[in-house]
């Protein structure tokens, strides 16, 4: 089965006004979303891909270092997307990108037009840095994070110039943000909307179905996510999920490249797949048996963990190893810190391996080996084991990076 690189390949020579723009399209234009255009000057009319990819090519090189989150083949995709008629002639109008450490932001979108008279705002995903990552976290705590008001004013601020139609999207992340700026802004700007697209993306800490602004772009929402989905499970979701198949599993499902695609849209699958349904059925327990402020100490005490090493990004985290980073560490010298950080997770892992114990059927545990018996029955002596391990590794002076 195909994935968007054959797309590109497949349908790449159709113009957007010989095959209408497409859920295939929508995910092309968001993984684009990606690239790190701050140094780069767009001009006030815009640049179109073919001409950008020179520029950021020249600056950037053809192997830049995405970092340790994303993906070598968002270059491969800008190229084969500029090269191609479909994509070619996509301008690119607005680009901004936020990172604020004291704030608490990551925050970056992309503004297409699409030369069919429609506009596509692309919202960016987490990427490397920390922050961004404890913003993530701290949608599972907050009402709102700025980003995602961030989002919605940047879409307030293109339709005060635009009048035409649009659509948006976002990865990960980006997903939330997309529906969060549509659901916020105006009615006569969510009349000009033709879709909203989640990729993936994580839900809201509350119910946001009962908000008349959600109310009056539900059916215009379209949630995707991959069989394997780890993200797109994340807080509250709707339950109108379109599950697409994918031939990568655990994060690397995540990433959209392997989402299988067949025409002008992706393979439907049947449903979630088991190991995806008891990631989510974990994680609504461990909701269930913290506090809001056990959740949000979790949330600053995780991350003030890895700003204490010095680290801005997960790259720079990984430079010389996380383990060995976070080892050389006096953070958890302080039993109260070590308390808030792993009784959190260790309750994840329970609930984990209870759960997979409830939705694993019997004779599928008698095909199991005994080691993967003992994992569900026992996750904490498994664990136990696997640090014990580490241990004797490490006094060896073997090479314990992860």
């Amino acid at each position: 089965m195909g994935n968007i690189h054959d797309y590109l390949l497949w349908r790449g020579d159709l113009k957007f006004s010989q095959s209408e723009f497409n859920e295939v399209d929508n995910l092309i234009l968001c993984k684009l979303a990606l690239l790190d255009l701050q140094d780069i000057p767009i001009p006030e009319k815009g640049i179109c891909l073919s001409d950008l990819k020179d520029i950021y090519l020249e600056k950037h090189g053809d192997g830049e270092n995405l970092g340790l989150i994303l993906n070598i083949g968002v270059i491969n995709l800008f190229k084969e997307a500029a090269e191609s008629e479909r994509f070619s002639k996509v301008k690119v109008l607005n680009y901004v990108n936020k990172i604020d450490k004291v704030a608490e932001v990551q925050f970056s979108v992309t503004d297409f037009e699409l030369g069919d008279g429609t506009r596509f705002i692309a919202y960016k995903g987490t990427d490397d840095t920390i922050i961004g990552f404890k913003e993530d976290f701290n949608m599972g705590v907050l009402e709102s994070v700025p980003a995602q008001e961030d989002a919605k004013l940047f879409l307030q601020s293109v339709c005060e110039n635009y009048k035409g139609k649009l659509r948006i999207g976002g990865h990960s992340k980006g997903g939330n943000l997309s529906i969060y700026a549509a659901k916020s802004v105006s009615p006569e700007i969510q009349d000009r909307i033709i879709k909203v697209y989640n990729n993936d993306g994580p839900g809201f800490r509350s119910s946001i179905s009962m908000e008349e602004g959600y109310k009056r772009i539900k059916d215009k929402i379209i949630n995707i996510v991959p069989e394997y989905s780890i993200v797109g499970v994340l807080l509250n979701q709707p339950e109108d999920l379109d599950v697409v198949k994918c031939s990568a599993r655990g994060f690397y499902a995540h990433n959209g490249f392997r989402w299988e695609v067949m025409g002008a849209e992706f393979v439907r699958a049947e449903g979630l797949a088991v190991s995806s349904q008891i990631f989510d059925k974990a994680l609504q327990g461990l909701e269930e048996n913290l506090s809001f402020e056990e959740r949000k100490e979790f949330t600053d005490t995780l991350f003030d963990m890895f700003f204490s090493t010095g680290a801005d990004t997960f790259t720079e985290l990984a430079q010389k190893g996380i383990w060995e980073n976070l080892k050389s560490l006096k953070f958890f010298d302080n039993s109260e810190k070590r308390k808030k950080v792993l009784d959190p997770t260790m309750l994840l892992i329970r609930e984990y391996f209870k759960t997979a114990g409830e939705v694993i059927p019997d004779k599928v545990k008698e095909s199991l080996p005994d080691t993967a018996v003992e994992a569900v029955k026992h996750p904490l002596k498994v664990i136990e084991k696997a640090f014990r391990r580490d241990d004797e590794k490490s006094d060896n002076k073997e090479n314990t990076e992860i």
